[in-house]
C-alpha cells in the first residue's frame, strides 16, 4: 500500500472514531437528561444531533434499559412526554428483548417500587397507556 493510502484509511477511522466518541457523548447526555427529568435540555440535543427518535428508537439504550424505561425506571415524567411524541406509539407498544412492551415493564416496576418511586413511576405508565 501507498502512504497515501495508509494516510486515507488512518484519517478516515480517526474521524469514525470521533463520530463515534460524539455519538456516545450524546447518548449519555440524553440518558443523564432523562434521569434528572430535564425535557428542555433533552429536547435541545436530540434538536442538536438530529436524531429522529420515531426512525431510530430501538437504537438508543441507556444502560440496559430502552428510553422510555430508561425515563420510568427514573419516574421522569416531563422527558417520558418528550419521548413518547417524538418516538410514538410504536415505541410503547412494541414488545422488547424481555417479551414486555414499555408500559407492562413500567406497571411491573411500580407495582416493586418503594413508596416514594411508586407515584412517578405511575404516572409514566399512565401517560403512555393515554397515548397507546
Amino acid at each position: 500500500m501507498t502512504n497515501r493510502l495508509w494516510l486515507c484509511l488512518a484519517a478516515t477511522a480517526l474521524v469514525a472514531g470521533a463520530q463515534a466518541d460524539d455519538d456516545l457523548r450524546a447518548l449519555q447526555k440524553i440518558c443523564d437528561y432523562i434521569k434528572v427529568d430535564d425535557r428542555s435540555s433533552l429536547r435541545r440535543t436530540l434538536d442538536e444531533t438530529e436524531v429522529d427518535l420515531r426512525r431510530e428508537y430501538g437504537d438508543f439504550k441507556c444502560g440496559k434499559y430502552s428510553l422510555l424505561r430508561y425515563a420510568a425506571l427514573s419516574g421522569s415524567l416531563e422527558a417520558a412526554t418528550l419521548l413518547v411524541s417524538k418516538a410514538g406509539k410504536k415505541a410503547i407498544g412494541e414488545k422488547e428483548g424481555d417479551g414486555m412492551n414499555a408500559i407492562e415493564w413500567a406497571q411491573k416496576q411500580a407495582d416493586g417500587a418503594d413508596a416514594g418511586l411508586k407515584p412517578k413511576i405511575k404516572a409514566v405508565v399512565e401517560l403512555m397507556q393515554s397515548k397507546q
